[in-house]
């Protein structure tokens, strides 16, 4: 009696779950063993989404890190080179399968600089409440964008 006056005031009925594995719940795999190739996604003609077997690398430069494939253009902090000058980035993380401490030794990345632009502008706005207080300032980001020509390992 006191169960069925309990959900006629809104209280409602707990769902037991049962006992025993979940559905789906399999042996875990380490990553070591699945041993997949690394592939790429290239878009190809008409938004076909193709995966190649193509070598990337993970480099650091203006304090970000960035994952690049041959052929991929980027935005990254500003250079000081003009356009159309050829780059190396030295600071190579990781190159397919190398992992480097911090960086891999004798691995480049060589790039072209294709421009340089200004990012989108970001507004900041400072405000104390009750006191009268607002600034608002606003700051534009200089940023090159580069076209990578060639990774060695």
């Amino acid at each position: 009696m006191a169960k069925a006056s309990q959900r006629a005031h809104g209280a409602k009925a707990r769902r037991v779950m049962p006992a025993g594995p979940r559905q789906g719940s399999g042996p875990r795999r380490e990553a070591k063993d699945l041993a997949l190739p690394v592939l790429s996604r290239i878009e190809g003609p008409k938004g076909h989404i193709k995966l190649t077997n193509t070598m990337f690398a993970v480099i650091e430069t203006g304090g970000k890190q960035y994952k690049v494939v041959k052929g991929d253009t980027l935005d990254i902090e500003k250079l000081e080179e003009k356009e159309g000058a050829t780059v190396k980035f030295d600071k190579v993380l990781l190159v397919d399968e190398k992992v480097g401490a911090p960086s891999v030794s004798g691995a480049s990345v060589t790039a072209k600089i294709v421009g340089h632009k200004r990012g989108e502008k970001i507004v900041v706005f400072k405000m104390k409440a009750k006191k009268r207080y607002q600034k608002t300032q606003g700051h534009r980001q200089e940023i090159s964008t580069v076209e990578i020509t060639d990774i060695k390992a």
